[in-house]
């Protein structure tokens, strides 16, 4: 490709050719050290019922929730739910995750809260 460049009038000097080959393996080692913690991390299974996190978003009546360090999706089983309030995993449907608020898992089980 570079050979191309010449005949439709493009001249990169050679100190030019070796300052992006010298970029362009920064960044390839800068991407590496930044996803390194990424890749070394073991994935989390599957939130199991009972599991315990923080809403990252408003659940009202859906939103996000932090469960073990990992974002998932939830919606909430009764009332809203404020960001920054603990919840509860109450059921899991594919990667939907239920959630109610605080540690109402007993009042879930017992049937006084509603499941869409």
């Amino acid at each position: 490709m570079l050979w191309i460049l010449p005949k439709v009038g493009i001249n990169i000097p050679v100190w030019g050719l070796m300052l992006m080959m010298i970029a362009l393996g920064a960044h390839s080692i800068l991407g590496y050290r930044l996803g390194e913690k990424v890749m070394k991390k073991s994935p989390m299974v599957w939130p199991a019922t009972g599991s315990r996190g923080k809403a990252t978003t408003p659940v009202a009546p859906s939103g996000y929730v932090l469960i073990s360090n990992e974002r998932w999706k939830a919606s909430s089983t009764g009332a809203d739910i404020a960001r920054g309030t603990e919840v509860t995993i109450v059921r899991v449907e594919g990667t939907q995750l239920w959630v109610t608020a605080g540690n109402d898992l007993n009042e879930e089980k017992n049937g006084r809260l509603t499941s869409p």
